[in-house]
Protein backbone atom coordinates (compact mmCIF):
# COMPACT_ATOMS: atom_id res chain seq x y z
CA UNK A 1 0.00 0.00 0.00
CA UNK A 2 1.40 3.71 -0.95
CA UNK A 3 1.45 6.21 1.52
CA UNK A 4 1.83 9.79 0.75
CA UNK A 5 4.13 11.95 3.25
CA UNK A 6 1.14 13.70 4.71
CA UNK A 7 -0.29 10.85 5.22
CA UNK A 8 2.57 8.88 7.11
CA UNK A 9 3.97 12.10 9.07
CA UNK A 10 1.54 11.94 12.12
CA UNK A 11 1.56 8.06 12.01
CA UNK A 12 5.75 8.45 12.52
CA UNK A 13 5.51 11.13 15.30
CA UNK A 14 2.54 8.88 16.96
CA UNK A 15 4.94 5.60 16.88
CA UNK A 16 8.17 8.03 18.26
CA UNK A 17 5.55 9.26 21.03
CA UNK A 18 4.70 5.68 21.74
CA UNK A 19 8.15 3.81 21.78
CA UNK A 20 8.95 6.83 24.57
CA UNK A 21 6.48 5.41 26.79
CA UNK A 22 7.12 1.69 25.86
CA UNK A 23 10.63 1.98 27.35
CA UNK A 24 9.49 3.83 30.59
CA UNK A 25 7.19 1.17 30.87
CA UNK A 26 8.89 -1.77 30.30
CA UNK A 27 6.71 -3.88 32.72
CA UNK A 28 3.56 -3.47 30.85
CA UNK A 29 4.03 -7.07 29.15
CA UNK A 30 4.66 -5.82 25.63
CA UNK A 31 6.12 -8.12 23.58
CA UNK A 32 9.82 -8.09 22.32
CA UNK A 33 11.34 -9.74 19.52
CA UNK A 34 14.71 -11.80 20.42
CA UNK A 35 16.84 -13.69 18.32
CA UNK A 36 18.11 -17.14 18.65
CA UNK A 37 20.75 -16.12 21.56
CA UNK A 38 18.32 -14.90 23.70
CA UNK A 39 19.08 -11.07 22.56
CA UNK A 40 16.27 -8.58 23.01
CA UNK A 41 15.52 -6.30 19.50
CA UNK A 42 13.04 -4.27 18.25
CA UNK A 43 9.56 -3.43 19.71
CA UNK A 44 7.79 -6.36 17.90
CA UNK A 45 4.72 -4.98 15.16
CA UNK A 46 2.55 -6.76 12.82
CA UNK A 47 0.91 -4.87 9.54
CA UNK A 48 -2.35 -6.35 8.61
CA UNK A 49 -5.67 -5.17 7.17
CA UNK A 50 -8.85 -6.18 9.47
CA UNK A 51 -10.89 -7.12 6.86
CA UNK A 52 -8.54 -9.74 5.01
CA UNK A 53 -7.89 -11.92 8.60
CA UNK A 54 -6.93 -9.71 11.66
CA UNK A 55 -4.10 -10.70 13.93
CA UNK A 56 -5.76 -11.92 17.12
CA UNK A 57 -6.33 -9.50 19.88
CA UNK A 58 -5.11 -12.09 22.84
CA UNK A 59 -1.72 -10.40 23.64
CA UNK A 60 -1.49 -7.18 25.89
CA UNK A 61 0.23 -4.31 24.55
CA UNK A 62 1.23 -5.67 20.78
CA UNK A 63 0.81 -2.68 18.38
CA UNK A 64 -0.51 -3.24 15.04
CA UNK A 65 -0.83 -1.01 11.62
CA UNK A 66 -3.88 -1.26 9.00
CA UNK A 67 -5.48 1.36 7.03
CA UNK A 68 -3.33 4.09 8.00
CA UNK A 69 -4.10 3.85 11.42
CA UNK A 70 -1.93 2.35 14.73
CA UNK A 71 -3.51 -0.14 17.30
CA UNK A 72 -2.68 -1.21 20.14
CA UNK A 73 -4.26 -4.55 21.73
CA UNK A 74 -5.79 -5.00 25.69
CA UNK A 75 -5.51 -8.44 25.30
CA UNK A 76 -8.86 -8.74 24.33
CA UNK A 77 -9.77 -6.06 21.48
CA UNK A 78 -7.79 -3.57 18.94
CA UNK A 79 -7.76 -0.17 20.01
CA UNK A 80 -7.42 2.79 17.64
CA UNK A 81 -5.05 5.55 18.89
CA UNK A 82 -6.78 7.53 17.51
CA UNK A 83 -9.65 7.01 19.03
CA UNK A 84 -12.07 6.70 16.05
CA UNK A 85 -12.25 10.46 15.67
CA UNK A 86 -10.94 12.47 12.24
CA UNK A 87 -10.58 16.35 11.82
CA UNK A 88 -12.40 17.84 9.35
CA UNK A 89 -9.49 19.61 7.36
CA UNK A 90 -8.50 20.00 3.78
CA UNK A 91 -5.65 20.45 2.07
CA UNK A 92 -5.69 22.56 -1.53
CA UNK A 93 -2.60 23.08 -3.74
CA UNK A 94 -2.68 26.10 -6.50
CA UNK A 95 -1.14 24.55 -9.87
CA UNK A 96 2.11 26.17 -8.89
CA UNK A 97 2.26 25.05 -4.95
CA UNK A 98 5.17 23.53 -4.23
CA UNK A 99 5.73 19.97 -5.14
CA UNK A 100 2.32 20.26 -7.43
CA UNK A 101 3.83 18.35 -10.47
CA UNK A 102 1.30 16.70 -12.90
CA UNK A 103 -1.26 18.08 -12.21
CA UNK A 104 -1.41 16.36 -8.39
CA UNK A 105 0.48 17.69 -5.45
CA UNK A 106 0.93 15.23 -2.57
CA UNK A 107 0.48 17.14 0.14
CA UNK A 108 -2.95 17.96 -0.65
CA UNK A 109 -6.71 16.67 -1.15
CA UNK A 110 -7.56 18.72 -4.02
CA UNK A 111 -4.99 20.61 -6.72
CA UNK A 112 -6.17 23.41 -9.08
CA UNK A 113 -5.21 23.26 -12.35
CA UNK A 114 -4.40 27.61 -12.92
CA UNK A 115 -8.08 28.53 -14.45
CA UNK A 116 -11.61 28.59 -12.15
CA UNK A 117 -9.67 27.49 -9.34
CA UNK A 118 -12.27 28.19 -6.75
CA UNK A 119 -14.46 24.83 -8.15
CA UNK A 120 -11.64 22.98 -6.38
CA UNK A 121 -11.44 25.49 -3.20
CA UNK A 122 -15.56 25.03 -3.24
CA UNK A 123 -15.22 21.37 -3.22
CA UNK A 124 -13.07 21.55 -0.30
CA UNK A 125 -15.20 23.99 1.61
CA UNK A 126 -18.48 21.36 0.68
CA UNK A 127 -16.76 18.63 1.79
CA UNK A 128 -15.88 19.77 5.45
CA UNK A 129 -19.75 19.16 6.07
CA UNK A 130 -22.15 21.05 8.72
CA UNK A 131 -19.97 20.79 11.61
CA UNK A 132 -17.41 22.68 10.23
CA UNK A 133 -13.59 22.76 9.64
CA UNK A 134 -11.05 24.20 7.78
CA UNK A 135 -9.42 24.70 4.42
CA UNK A 136 -5.79 25.43 3.95
CA UNK A 137 -4.69 26.88 0.72
CA UNK A 138 -1.48 25.69 -0.08
CA UNK A 139 1.38 28.62 -1.19
CA UNK A 140 0.87 29.89 -5.01
CA UNK A 141 -1.48 31.97 -7.05
CA UNK A 142 -5.10 30.47 -7.13
CA UNK A 143 -7.06 31.93 -10.29
CA UNK A 144 -10.72 33.42 -9.28
CA UNK A 145 -13.32 33.32 -11.94
CA UNK A 146 -16.41 32.89 -9.84
CA UNK A 147 -16.66 33.28 -6.12
CA UNK A 148 -15.60 31.17 -3.27
CA UNK A 149 -19.28 30.62 -1.41
CA UNK A 150 -20.07 30.28 2.23
CA UNK A 151 -24.07 29.73 2.89
CA UNK A 152 -26.36 28.54 4.79
CA UNK A 153 -24.83 25.35 6.54
CA UNK A 154 -21.23 26.40 6.57
CA UNK A 155 -20.83 28.07 9.67
CA UNK A 156 -17.91 27.35 11.65
CA UNK A 157 -15.64 26.59 8.72
CA UNK A 158 -12.05 28.48 7.95
CA UNK A 159 -10.59 29.39 4.56
CA UNK A 160 -6.83 29.79 5.64
CA UNK A 161 -3.77 29.99 3.58
CA UNK A 162 0.47 30.72 4.42
CA UNK A 163 -0.16 34.42 3.90
CA UNK A 164 1.16 36.86 1.08
CA UNK A 165 2.13 33.45 -0.99
CA UNK A 166 -1.33 32.58 -1.11
CA UNK A 167 -2.64 34.55 -3.91
CA UNK A 168 -6.43 34.68 -5.06
CA UNK A 169 -6.65 36.70 -8.08
CA UNK A 170 -9.45 37.64 -9.96
CA UNK A 171 -9.60 36.32 -13.45
CA UNK A 172 -8.82 39.32 -15.90
CA UNK A 173 -12.31 41.06 -17.06
CA UNK A 174 -14.32 39.49 -14.18
CA UNK A 175 -17.25 41.81 -13.89
CA UNK A 176 -19.41 42.00 -10.07
CA UNK A 177 -17.40 39.31 -8.45
CA UNK A 178 -16.92 38.75 -4.49
CA UNK A 179 -13.69 36.54 -4.61
CA UNK A 180 -14.67 35.19 -1.04
CA UNK A 181 -18.85 35.74 -0.35
CA UNK A 182 -20.66 34.97 2.36
CA UNK A 183 -23.98 34.58 3.08
CA UNK A 184 -26.37 33.69 6.61
CA UNK A 185 -22.99 31.85 7.63
CA UNK A 186 -21.73 32.04 11.38
CA UNK A 187 -18.15 31.88 12.72
CA UNK A 188 -16.34 32.17 9.78
CA UNK A 189 -12.54 32.86 9.41
CA UNK A 190 -11.11 34.12 6.71
CA UNK A 191 -7.40 34.27 7.35
CA UNK A 192 -3.87 34.66 5.80
CA UNK A 193 -4.82 35.11 1.88
CA UNK A 194 -3.96 37.36 0.17
CA UNK A 195 -7.02 38.95 -2.87
CA UNK A 196 -6.14 40.30 -5.77
CA UNK A 197 -8.43 42.41 -7.88
CA UNK A 198 -5.94 41.85 -10.80
CA UNK A 199 -5.23 45.97 -11.15
CA UNK A 200 -8.82 46.53 -10.73
CA UNK A 201 -9.84 44.48 -13.67
CA UNK A 202 -13.57 44.43 -15.36
CA UNK A 203 -16.46 46.24 -13.03
CA UNK A 204 -17.68 45.84 -9.90
CA UNK A 205 -15.68 43.08 -8.25
CA UNK A 206 -14.64 43.19 -4.58
CA UNK A 207 -12.21 40.98 -1.87
CA UNK A 208 -15.29 39.54 0.48
CA UNK A 209 -18.78 39.82 1.29
CA UNK A 210 -20.02 39.05 4.49
CA UNK A 211 -24.28 39.54 3.38
CA UNK A 212 -27.47 38.71 5.06
CA UNK A 213 -26.39 37.44 8.52
CA UNK A 214 -23.07 36.36 7.84
CA UNK A 215 -22.84 37.17 11.89
CA UNK A 216 -19.59 36.36 14.36
CA UNK A 217 -16.97 36.08 11.20
CA UNK A 218 -13.15 37.32 11.41
CA UNK A 219 -11.16 38.59 8.94
CA UNK A 220 -7.51 38.82 10.32
CA UNK A 221 -3.99 39.30 8.21
CA UNK A 222 -5.86 39.29 4.64
CA UNK A 223 -4.33 41.22 1.93
CA UNK A 224 -7.48 42.57 -0.19
CA UNK A 225 -6.21 44.83 -2.98
CA UNK A 226 -6.32 46.49 -6.26
CA UNK A 227 -10.20 46.33 -6.48
CA UNK A 228 -12.29 48.58 -8.28
CA UNK A 229 -14.94 48.77 -5.44
CA UNK A 230 -14.61 47.11 -2.23
CA UNK A 231 -11.77 45.40 -0.76
CA UNK A 232 -14.20 43.86 2.38
CA UNK A 233 -17.67 44.79 2.65
CA UNK A 234 -19.86 44.08 5.60
CA UNK A 235 -23.52 44.29 4.51
CA UNK A 236 -26.42 43.32 7.21
CA UNK A 237 -23.44 41.57 9.16
CA UNK A 238 -23.24 41.69 12.91
CA UNK A 239 -20.39 41.35 15.58
CA UNK A 240 -17.35 40.71 12.71
CA UNK A 241 -14.09 41.60 13.24
CA UNK A 242 -11.49 42.92 10.55
CA UNK A 243 -8.18 43.37 11.91
CA UNK A 244 -4.35 43.08 11.15
CA UNK A 245 -5.21 43.15 7.64
CA UNK A 246 -3.93 45.50 4.88
CA UNK A 247 -6.64 46.76 2.20
CA UNK A 248 -5.44 49.27 -0.11
CA UNK A 249 -5.69 50.75 -3.52
CA UNK A 250 -9.42 50.02 -4.23
CA UNK A 251 -12.04 52.14 -4.67
CA UNK A 252 -13.58 52.11 -1.26
CA UNK A 253 -10.85 49.74 1.20
CA UNK A 254 -14.03 48.83 3.99
CA UNK A 255 -17.30 49.18 4.23
CA UNK A 256 -20.15 48.14 6.69
CA UNK A 257 -23.75 49.05 5.90
CA UNK A 258 -27.19 48.07 6.52
CA UNK A 259 -28.80 45.86 4.79
CA UNK A 260 -32.34 47.48 4.31
CA UNK A 261 -35.46 48.80 6.52
CA UNK A 262 -36.08 48.36 9.53
CA UNK A 263 -32.78 46.41 10.20
CA UNK A 264 -29.84 47.24 12.10
CA UNK A 265 -25.99 46.30 11.89
CA UNK A 266 -24.31 46.62 15.32
CA UNK A 267 -21.06 45.38 16.69
CA UNK A 268 -18.83 45.29 14.43
CA UNK A 269 -15.21 46.13 14.54
CA UNK A 270 -12.28 47.06 12.30
CA UNK A 271 -8.65 47.15 14.39
CA UNK A 272 -5.23 47.34 13.15
CA UNK A 273 -5.39 47.29 9.76
CA UNK A 274 -3.45 49.03 7.32
CA UNK A 275 -5.80 50.87 4.84
CA UNK A 276 -4.34 53.23 1.99
CA UNK A 277 -4.33 54.64 -1.27
CA UNK A 278 -7.87 53.67 -2.03
CA UNK A 279 -9.44 56.20 -4.73
CA UNK A 280 -12.40 57.27 -2.46
CA UNK A 281 -13.00 56.25 0.98
CA UNK A 282 -10.46 54.18 3.23
CA UNK A 283 -12.97 53.12 5.95
CA UNK A 284 -16.83 53.96 5.42
CA UNK A 285 -19.86 53.12 7.56
CA UNK A 286 -22.62 54.28 5.92
CA UNK A 287 -26.60 54.14 6.40
CA UNK A 288 -27.36 53.02 2.73
CA UNK A 289 -30.39 51.10 2.59
CA UNK A 290 -32.96 52.54 4.82
CA UNK A 291 -31.83 50.87 8.13
CA UNK A 292 -29.46 51.86 11.04
CA UNK A 293 -25.39 50.85 11.67
CA UNK A 294 -24.76 51.29 15.22
CA UNK A 295 -21.79 50.13 17.98
CA UNK A 296 -18.90 50.21 15.58
CA UNK A 297 -15.53 50.08 16.85
CA UNK A 298 -12.73 51.58 14.54
CA UNK A 299 -9.12 51.66 16.16
CA UNK A 300 -5.79 51.26 15.87
CA UNK A 301 -5.80 51.77 12.17
CA UNK A 302 -3.23 53.24 9.66
CA UNK A 303 -5.56 55.25 7.01
CA UNK A 304 -3.23 57.46 5.11
CA UNK A 305 -2.92 58.78 1.37
CA UNK A 306 -7.05 58.12 0.42
CA UNK A 307 -8.04 60.32 -2.26
CA UNK A 308 -11.43 60.94 -0.06
CA UNK A 309 -12.66 60.70 3.81
CA UNK A 310 -9.38 58.52 5.65
CA UNK A 311 -12.40 56.86 8.10
CA UNK A 312 -16.37 57.82 7.34
CA UNK A 313 -19.55 58.00 9.21
CA UNK A 314 -22.24 58.62 6.95
CA UNK A 315 -26.11 58.90 7.35
CA UNK A 316 -26.37 59.47 4.08
CA UNK A 317 -28.65 62.09 4.14
CA UNK A 318 -31.20 60.95 6.62
CA UNK A 319 -30.76 62.02 10.35
CA UNK A 320 -27.74 60.94 12.63
CA UNK A 321 -29.93 58.64 14.68
CA UNK A 322 -29.05 56.09 11.88
CA UNK A 323 -25.42 56.08 12.39
CA UNK A 324 -25.71 56.19 16.39
CA UNK A 325 -22.65 55.15 18.58
CA UNK A 326 -20.12 54.51 16.38
CA UNK A 327 -16.65 54.69 17.97
CA UNK A 328 -13.00 56.37 16.06
CA UNK A 329 -10.25 55.72 18.42
CA UNK A 330 -6.67 55.64 18.39
CA UNK A 331 -6.44 55.71 14.18
CA UNK A 332 -3.27 57.29 12.84
CA UNK A 333 -4.34 59.09 9.63
CA UNK A 334 -1.78 60.77 7.04
CA UNK A 335 -2.28 62.74 3.63
CA UNK A 336 -5.70 61.71 2.91
CA UNK A 337 -8.02 64.31 1.26
CA UNK A 338 -9.98 65.11 4.53
CA UNK A 339 -9.32 63.05 7.87
CA UNK A 340 -12.53 61.64 10.12
CA UNK A 341 -16.10 62.56 9.02
CA UNK A 342 -19.11 62.25 11.33
CA UNK A 343 -22.72 62.52 10.67
CA UNK A 344 -24.00 60.53 13.35
CA UNK A 345 -25.51 60.94 16.63
CA UNK A 346 -23.30 59.65 20.10
CA UNK A 347 -20.10 59.65 17.95
CA UNK A 348 -16.87 59.21 19.96
CA UNK A 349 -13.93 60.45 18.22
CA UNK A 350 -11.26 60.26 20.13
CA UNK A 351 -6.92 60.33 19.99
CA UNK A 352 -6.63 59.93 16.94
CA UNK A 353 -3.51 61.51 15.25
CA UNK A 354 -4.31 63.14 12.00
CA UNK A 355 -1.68 64.87 9.37
CA UNK A 356 -1.83 66.48 6.25
CA UNK A 357 -5.99 66.64 5.47
CA UNK A 358 -7.93 69.45 4.10
CA UNK A 359 -10.12 68.71 6.90
CA UNK A 360 -9.23 66.76 10.13
CA UNK A 361 -12.52 66.31 12.01
CA UNK A 362 -15.95 67.42 10.63
CA UNK A 363 -19.14 66.43 12.05
CA UNK A 364 -21.25 67.22 9.87
CA UNK A 365 -25.70 67.40 9.69
CA UNK A 366 -26.80 65.17 11.68
CA UNK A 367 -24.05 64.71 14.19
CA UNK A 368 -25.39 66.07 17.41
CA UNK A 369 -24.02 64.47 21.00
CA UNK A 370 -20.39 63.85 19.53
CA UNK A 371 -17.52 64.26 21.81
CA UNK A 372 -14.52 65.19 20.02
CA UNK A 373 -11.46 65.11 22.52
CA UNK A 374 -7.89 64.16 22.71
CA UNK A 375 -6.88 64.50 19.25
CA UNK A 376 -3.70 65.66 17.61
CA UNK A 377 -4.63 67.47 14.61
CA UNK A 378 -1.59 69.13 12.27
CA UNK A 379 0.14 70.23 9.09
CA UNK A 380 -3.82 70.89 7.52
CA UNK A 381 -5.07 73.74 5.80
CA UNK A 382 -8.16 74.84 5.22
CA UNK A 383 -10.27 73.88 9.04
CA UNK A 384 -8.90 71.55 11.95
CA UNK A 385 -12.12 70.74 13.54
CA UNK A 386 -15.84 71.49 12.21
CA UNK A 387 -18.71 71.57 14.17
CA UNK A 388 -21.31 71.60 10.88
CA UNK A 389 -24.10 69.82 12.25
CA UNK A 390 -27.12 70.07 14.34
CA UNK A 391 -24.84 70.58 17.60
CA UNK A 392 -24.64 69.81 21.38
CA UNK A 393 -21.69 68.14 21.11
CA UNK A 394 -18.27 68.25 23.15
CA UNK A 395 -14.83 69.23 21.84
CA UNK A 396 -12.18 69.07 24.59
CA UNK A 397 -8.52 68.72 24.70
CA UNK A 398 -7.78 68.57 21.20
CA UNK A 399 -4.17 69.73 19.73
CA UNK A 400 -4.37 71.49 16.58
CA UNK A 401 -1.69 73.29 14.95
CA UNK A 402 -1.11 74.36 11.47
CA UNK A 403 -1.78 77.26 8.75
CA UNK A 404 -5.66 76.88 8.14
CA UNK A 405 -7.12 79.08 6.13
CA UNK A 406 -10.53 79.16 7.83
CA UNK A 407 -10.30 78.34 11.42
CA UNK A 408 -8.75 75.55 13.78
CA UNK A 409 -11.80 74.94 15.39
CA UNK A 410 -14.92 76.29 13.09
CA UNK A 411 -18.62 76.35 14.25
CA UNK A 412 -21.14 76.54 11.98
CA UNK A 413 -24.86 77.89 11.44
CA UNK A 414 -27.41 75.57 13.33
CA UNK A 415 -24.50 74.46 15.24
CA UNK A 416 -25.47 75.18 18.64
CA UNK A 417 -25.02 73.99 22.03
CA UNK A 418 -21.81 72.97 22.05
CA UNK A 419 -19.11 72.77 24.80
CA UNK A 420 -15.40 74.00 23.41
CA UNK A 421 -13.40 73.54 26.00
CA UNK A 422 -9.45 73.26 26.76
CA UNK A 423 -8.53 72.76 23.47
CA UNK A 424 -4.96 73.80 22.06
CA UNK A 425 -5.11 75.93 18.65
CA UNK A 426 -1.94 76.61 17.21
CA UNK A 427 -2.75 78.69 14.04
CA UNK A 428 0.02 80.15 11.90
CA UNK A 429 -2.12 80.96 8.46
CA UNK A 430 -4.19 84.02 8.05
CA UNK A 431 -7.63 82.57 9.77
CA UNK A 432 -8.72 82.30 12.86
CA UNK A 433 -8.49 80.25 16.20
CA UNK A 434 -11.80 79.51 16.46
CA UNK A 435 -14.37 80.50 14.67
CA UNK A 436 -18.44 81.35 15.54
CA UNK A 437 -20.32 81.77 12.20
CA UNK A 438 -23.32 83.59 12.14
CA UNK A 439 -26.58 81.53 13.09
CA UNK A 440 -25.02 79.61 15.62
CA UNK A 441 -26.36 80.01 19.19
CA UNK A 442 -25.26 79.05 22.53
CA UNK A 443 -22.34 77.63 22.04
CA UNK A 444 -19.85 77.79 25.30
CA UNK A 445 -15.61 78.57 25.23
CA UNK A 446 -14.01 77.54 27.85
CA UNK A 447 -10.12 77.43 29.36
CA UNK A 448 -8.65 77.19 25.67
CA UNK A 449 -4.83 77.93 24.86
CA UNK A 450 -5.56 80.28 21.52
CA UNK A 451 -2.88 81.40 19.51
CA UNK A 452 -3.05 83.60 15.48
CA UNK A 453 -3.73 86.42 14.19
CA UNK A 454 -7.61 85.98 15.21
CA UNK A 455 -7.74 84.04 18.85
CA UNK A 456 -11.85 84.48 18.14
CA UNK A 457 -13.94 85.27 15.81
CA UNK A 458 -17.23 85.46 17.35
CA UNK A 459 -20.58 86.08 14.91
CA UNK A 460 -22.98 83.93 16.57
CA UNK A 461 -25.32 84.43 19.26
CA UNK A 462 -25.86 83.74 23.12
CA UNK A 463 -21.94 82.54 23.17
CA UNK A 464 -20.49 82.13 26.66
CA UNK A 465 -16.93 82.30 27.65
CA UNK A 466 -14.89 81.37 30.63
CA UNK A 467 -11.47 82.26 29.55
CA UNK A 468 -8.26 84.55 30.07
CA UNK A 469 -9.99 86.38 26.33
CA UNK A 470 -13.67 86.82 28.20
CA UNK A 471 -15.68 85.85 31.22
CA UNK A 472 -19.90 85.59 30.47
CA UNK A 473 -21.79 85.65 33.75
CA UNK A 474 -25.06 83.97 32.94
CA UNK A 475 -27.86 85.87 35.14
CA UNK A 476 -30.13 83.89 37.50
CA UNK A 477 -33.51 84.96 38.21
CA UNK A 478 -34.53 84.74 41.98
CA UNK A 479 -38.08 86.02 43.81
CA UNK A 480 -37.20 84.23 47.45
CA UNK A 481 -35.50 87.30 48.74
CA UNK A 482 -32.54 85.09 50.03
CA UNK A 483 -29.25 84.30 48.40
CA UNK A 484 -27.40 81.62 48.79
CA UNK A 485 -23.58 80.75 48.58
CA UNK A 486 -24.73 77.02 48.24
CA UNK A 487 -26.71 77.29 45.02
CA UNK A 488 -23.21 78.76 43.20
CA UNK A 489 -24.03 81.84 41.26
CA UNK A 490 -22.40 85.43 40.59
CA UNK A 491 -24.80 87.37 38.29
CA UNK A 492 -28.72 87.46 40.17
CA UNK A 493 -31.81 89.17 39.10
CA UNK A 494 -33.58 89.77 41.78
CA UNK A 495 -36.92 89.98 41.27
CA UNK A 496 -39.19 90.70 44.46
CA UNK A 497 -39.50 94.00 46.71
CA UNK A 498 -38.90 94.65 50.53
CA UNK A 499 -35.12 93.49 52.07
CA UNK A 500 -32.75 90.94 51.18
CA UNK A 501 -30.63 88.26 53.02
CA UNK A 502 -27.39 87.39 51.26
CA UNK A 503 -26.15 84.50 52.69
CA UNK A 504 -22.13 83.87 53.03
CA UNK A 505 -19.60 83.01 50.12
CA UNK A 506 -18.18 80.14 49.26
CA UNK A 507 -14.33 81.04 48.43
CA UNK A 508 -12.54 84.36 49.02
CA UNK A 509 -12.76 85.84 45.59
CA UNK A 510 -16.30 85.47 44.85
CA UNK A 511 -18.33 88.07 42.50
CA UNK A 512 -21.39 88.98 43.31
CA UNK A 513 -23.57 91.25 40.88
CA UNK A 514 -27.50 92.13 41.52
CA UNK A 515 -29.58 93.84 39.12
CA UNK A 516 -33.21 94.68 39.96
CA UNK A 517 -35.81 93.82 37.80
CA UNK A 518 -38.16 95.38 40.30
CA UNK A 519 -38.74 98.59 42.00
CA UNK A 520 -38.03 98.29 45.45
CA UNK A 521 -35.57 95.56 46.32
CA UNK A 522 -33.57 96.33 49.12
CA UNK A 523 -30.14 95.46 50.53
CA UNK A 524 -28.94 96.60 54.23
CA UNK A 525 -25.51 97.22 55.38
CA UNK A 526 -26.80 96.29 58.97
CA UNK A 527 -26.50 93.01 58.05
CA UNK A 528 -23.25 91.31 59.80
CA UNK A 529 -21.60 89.88 56.61
CA UNK A 530 -21.99 92.89 54.35
CA UNK A 531 -19.60 96.30 53.77
CA UNK A 532 -21.97 98.86 51.86
CA UNK A 533 -21.12 102.78 50.94
CA UNK A 534 -24.13 103.71 52.74
CA UNK A 535 -26.69 101.94 55.09
CA UNK A 536 -29.01 100.77 52.43
CA UNK A 537 -29.06 100.34 48.96
CA UNK A 538 -32.15 100.66 46.81
CA UNK A 539 -32.43 98.84 43.65
CA UNK A 540 -35.09 99.83 41.04
CA UNK A 541 -35.56 98.16 37.81
CA UNK A 542 -32.16 98.18 36.13
CA UNK A 543 -30.01 99.35 39.45
CA UNK A 544 -26.76 97.17 39.74
CA UNK A 545 -24.77 96.34 42.83
CA UNK A 546 -21.28 94.60 42.73
CA UNK A 547 -20.06 92.45 45.37
CA UNK A 548 -16.78 90.96 46.04
CA UNK A 549 -16.68 88.01 49.48
CA UNK A 550 -12.94 88.76 51.05
CA UNK A 551 -13.61 85.50 53.15
CA UNK A 552 -15.73 87.07 56.00
CA UNK A 553 -17.96 89.90 54.81
CA UNK A 554 -19.49 90.94 50.90
CA UNK A 555 -17.64 94.00 50.48
CA UNK A 556 -19.03 96.53 47.95
CA UNK A 557 -16.73 97.36 44.77
CA UNK A 558 -19.97 99.38 42.96
CA UNK A 559 -23.59 100.78 43.12
CA UNK A 560 -25.20 102.04 39.82
CA UNK A 561 -28.36 103.82 40.24
CA UNK A 562 -29.68 103.92 36.83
Amino acid sequence: MRHTMKQVKPILLTIIILLAFCIGAYAANLEIETDEAGNQGKLKTETFTFNEGALPANQEGRIAYSADSLFVSDASVWNSFSGGKTIATKIVAASNSLRTSGGVNPQADYTCGGTADQVEIQQAIDSLGSNGGAVYLLEGTYIISAAIVFNAGDSNKALIGTGAGTVLRLFTGSANINIIYASSADNLLISRLALDGNSQTGIGNSGIKFQYGANDCIINNVYAENFNRYGIHFDQSDNGSITSSTVNLNVVGILIEDGGAGLAVTGNSITNNNVSLNTETGISITRSNGGIVKNTIISGNSVNGNAGYGIRIDSNGSTGDNVPNNMIIGNSLDANLAGIMSNGTYALISNNNIQSSSLGIFIGTGGEYAVVSDNSISSGSDRGITIGGLGSSTISGNVISGSYSNAGIWIGANADNNIINSNRVDNQGVGVAINIVAGAVDNYIAGNFLTGDIKIKDLGTGTKYTGKEKITLEAVTNDTGVIWATNPVSYVRLDQDGNWEIKNGKSTGDILILESITNNALINDTDANLELSASQHKLDVGDTLKLIWNGTDWIELSYSDN
